[in-house]
């Protein structure tokens, strides 16, 4: 158990050492006035075999995941939602399942700073413990997580008008700002064609170029498929909170409290994301609550790319059972409006429990008209 404390406050401290340690990276410099990020996933496998050789052999399960995470982010305020299950399914009925969900409202003390103070609640539920888990939060915080799109779409033209022989260089970062700053107020025109002529003067102008219709079409369509959100910065918070639920029914106490969300896009076509939660008494090592969620996506060609997500639960008591489970996925996607690869893989594994549970899926499909 304090292998797991460990591994989870190692991951924490990485999740500070990238958030204040981005400043320097190009996407990072772009800051929107009101962010807007969310994303949201769904992923299904089920294998029903009934083999006559030897009679009454066979498999019927599968299991269900599912998350959602919202960030909203404006000068004065800000509220962030997460939420994740997984469900293992047998005979098509829910046999086991473990989730997890928080919510926060954050009110900015300071424009300039970004101090705040919050409210907010988190819940778990596993059926391996006793009890859902419920508790209401409270305390000051700092940083923020901003959307930076715009600039990674800008770095993505600037990366495609050089493959197409249009510039002899990238634009430099100048340019990339001021082209992300146009395309960041999308919603002020009509059509993508007026967002596109908006653009074109400035990168005319860094380019020193006059960009031909062939340049002006992959424009459009790059703006039409952006792509993936990415998002940069930190959120750290610390406070009380109160359990309204206790996972092992025990008496429902005063809790110290700690949460860190990191995201750094290490590319334009690159995510990572770190979360973290704490809920602890005073001796953190025997009595805590501690969730680790570390994820990575990237688009690898135009066609294709690959999510993985690693994640560690960790539930402890005096006097009661520890609880720590690890989970491990990734999935891979190949395909183009005609066909596509489907391949994903779960790997999950509770302490005392000997061994891994392996969730293995490969599909694909081919449209021949």
């Amino acid at each position: 158990m304090r292998r797991s404390i460990r591994i989870g406050w190692w991951i924490a401290a990485l999740t500070c050492t990238v958030g204040y340690g981005v400043a320097a990276q190009t996407l990072c410099d772009f800051w929107m006035p009101v962010s807007n990020i969310a994303d949201a996933d769904l992923s299904f496998s089920y294998r029903f075999v009934n083999d006559a050789a030897p009679a009454g052999s066979g498999e019927n399960a599968g299991r269900l995941w599912g998350s959602y995470s919202k960030i909203y982010d404006s000068p004065g305020f800000g509220h962030s939602v997460a939420l994740s299950t997984s469900v293992a399914l047998s005979d098509f009925v829910p046999s086991a399942w473990q989730g997890t969900g928080a919510a926060s409202y954050r009110y900015y003390i300071s424009r300039e700073a970004p101090l705040f103070v919050y409210g907010g609640t988190v819940g778990s539920t596993d059926t391996n413990l006793p009890s859902p888990g419920l508790e209401l939060r409270g305390g000051v915080g700092y940083g923020r997580l901003r959307d930076v799109t715009p600039l990674a779409e800008a770095r993505r033209i600037s990366a495609r008008l050089v493959r197409l022989g249009t510039i002899p260089r990238p634009l430099d970062s100048s340019a990339l700002r001021e082209v992300a700053s146009v395309i960041a107020s999308r919603d002020d025109f009509e059509t993508t064609s007026d967002l596109v002529a908006a653009i074109e003067p400035g990168l005319e102008a860094a380019g020193g170029v006059e960009l031909d219709s062939g340049a002006l079409l992959m424009i459009e369509q790059e703006l039409e498929n952006p792509g993936e959100q990415r998002f940069c910065g930190l959120i750290v918070q610390g406070g009380v909170g109160q359990e309204l639920l206790d996972a092992h029914r025990e008496a429902r106490d005063v809790r110290y409290v700690m949460s860190i969300d990191g995201a750094y896009p290490p590319t334009p076509l690159n995510q990572l994301r770190v979360r973290s939660s704490l809920s602890s008494s005073l001796d953190v090592l025997a009595d805590h609550t501690l969730l680790v969620e570390v994820t990575y996506d990237a688009s690898l060609l135009k066609t294709a790319g690959v999510e993985s997500k690693l994640s560690m639960y960790s539930v402890r008591a005096p006097g009661l059972p520890d609880w720590t489970t690890y989970t491990a996925s990734a999935s891979f996607v190949v395909g183009t409006r005609r066909s596509s690869i489907i391949a994903s893989v779960l790997l999950s594994r509770t302490l005392g429990i000997p061994g891994w549970t392996v969730d293995l899926s490969f599909s694909t499909a081919i449209d021949l008209l």
